[in-house]
């Protein structure tokens, strides 16, 4: 089990200009009940996403702020984490900065949909994108019909279902283009 950036100190609306996005990463090990330091990932982030790939972690978007830091910056990076050498390798921006988005995985490709975007009156995000970690490539996509952030996703048959979020009840399906998967 990883545990990987996130944020240390208080979060609200007081507290925000105490909150440190973090890059540590560690591993915990059930058989020996012990926890290890790994190598740091090159950004701090908090609020993105992780998905594994062939083995590799991916580390997408999020939010990088600084104690002191109120609004920091929105992230669209990416950085690939390889365990059989304990290394972060960065890899090509997505398009859109994101963080509070949702992530999933469909024929070995990263799907990214919705969230927010840069800190400002009506910043949640509709767009969506898609990296091929064979090409090393983000691929603009179709938009979802409603802008939604801090939402859930499940993929059923490769359609992605988002669900509920910041302002919004609703579910929506996303159905990934075939173009997309091949």
């Amino acid at each position: 089990m990883y545990a990987i950036g996130g944020y240390s100190g208080p979060l609200g609306t007081n507290n925000i200009s105490r909150v440190d996005s973090l890059s540590v990463v560690e591993v915990y090990d059930p058989t020996t009940d012990q926890w290890k330091t790994l190598a740091s990932m090159s950004a701090i982030r908090c609020f993105f996403q992780t998905e594994v790939v062939d083995g590799k972690i991916y580390a997408i978007g999020g939010w990088n702020v600084k104690v002191g830091e109120y609004l920091g910056k929105v992230l669209s990076s990416t950085e690939v984490y390889d365990p059989s050498v304990n290394k972060w390798t960065t890899l090509s921006d997505m398009s859109t900065a994101r963080h509070f988005f949702q992530t999933e995985v469909i024929d070995n490709k990263i799907y990214a949909i919705g969230g927010a975007g840069p800190f400002g009156p009506d910043n949640d995000l509709l767009s969506a994108e898609a990296f091929d970690p064979s090409t090393n490539r983000w691929t603009t996509l179709p938009s979802m019909k409603k802008e939604r952030s801090i939402f859930q996703t499940k993929v059923i048959n490769n359609v992605i279902y988002a669900i509920g979020g910041m302002n919004v009840t609703a579910m929506e399906s996303y159905a990934v283009p075939t173009s997309a998967t091949k």
